[in-house]
């Protein structure tokens, strides 16, 4: 048998305490190194995720944001179109004498009407470029069939083919007709848009 000192008892103790250790260590470092490579792995899909809800996040905001202009730009414009035919209509019935074929001479009559004309006319040109922009293509169209319309019945007052009634009534008419137009598609625009979640 081998007799071992104290000192080789303290040795051998303190190379299996070592051995122990460097184990132990080895085990810890490895598992630790695992741990951090899932983390990462983790970590980036965490922020793959927060990426994506972020871009789906901004497409929304900027869904709502068109969708809220289009309403706008179609409650601008039916608000003007009203206006325009009150316009109209006062004009019709206050700036005509009774024989409804001449204006009224007296300009504090019918300044004021022409002048409130004029201004709503100048609000529904403001609106042709917002119209241009967010309104789906069949309002364009209506708003294009309605400035066509619009040209001619001017064209053929010049020519003297109407009279200033006959101008101011087919101008109104054509204003009715392009109002309760844009009533319609925005109803199929605007809830449709709600109905297909925003496509």
């Amino acid at each position: 048998m081998i007799e071992m000192s104290t000192k080789d008892y303290f040795r051998f103790g303190i190379l299996i305490l070592v051995n122990f250790a460097s184990i132990w260590g080895f085990s810890y470092l490895s598992k630790h190194a695992e741990l951090t490579a899932v983390n990462e792995r983790l970590d980036k899909m965490t922020e793959g995720q927060e990426q994506i809800k972020a871009r789906i996040s901004g497409e929304l905001s900027v869904d709502q944001k068109l969708w809220d202009l289009k309403r706008e730009t179609y409650w601008k414009l039916t608000n003007v179109l009203c206006e325009i035919s009150t316009n109209l209509w006062d004009l019709l019935h206050e700036g005509f004498l009774p024989d409804e074929k001449t204006i009224n001479p007296d300009k504090r009559i019918t300044q004021p009407l022409i002048e409130r004309y004029s201004k709503n006319l100048d609000k529904r040109i403001s609106l042709t470029a917002p119209i241009f922009i967010v309104l789906c293509p069949e309002a364009v169209e209506a708003w294009q069939a309605d400035s066509n319309k619009s040209r001619q019945i001017t064209k053929e007052f010049k020519e003297g083919k109407l009279d200033t009634r006959n101008y101011y009534e087919s101008t109104r008419e054509v204003n009715d007709d392009l109002y309760n137009k844009i009533i319609e598609i925005a109803k199929k625009d605007l809830f449709g848009h709600i109905r297909n979640g925003g496509n």
